[in-house]
């Protein structure tokens, strides 16, 4: 297991140990996750308006800041 998947398995531990959230919330949590990665990757490589408005939000994120 890698270091990253070590401390997010720590991370559903301890919240769910210290009682902030019962085991319930943290699988509704990751299968969010889940299905909000896959449904990013769905429309960017199969929806030419949404491939092209990711790629110009990161163009513009990526353009160095005007002078003020």
């Amino acid at each position: 297991m890698s270091c990253s998947r070590l401390i997010m398995v720590g991370i559903w531990f301890a919240a769910v140990y210290s009682s902030h959230h019962y085991v319930l919330d943290v699988l509704a949590g990751i299968a969010c996750g889940i299905t909000g990665i896959a449904l990013f990757n769905y429309l960017y490589g199969n929806v030419g308006w949404f491939t092209r408005f990711v790629e110009t939000a990161v163009r513009r994120i990526s353009e160095p800041a005007a002078s003020l």
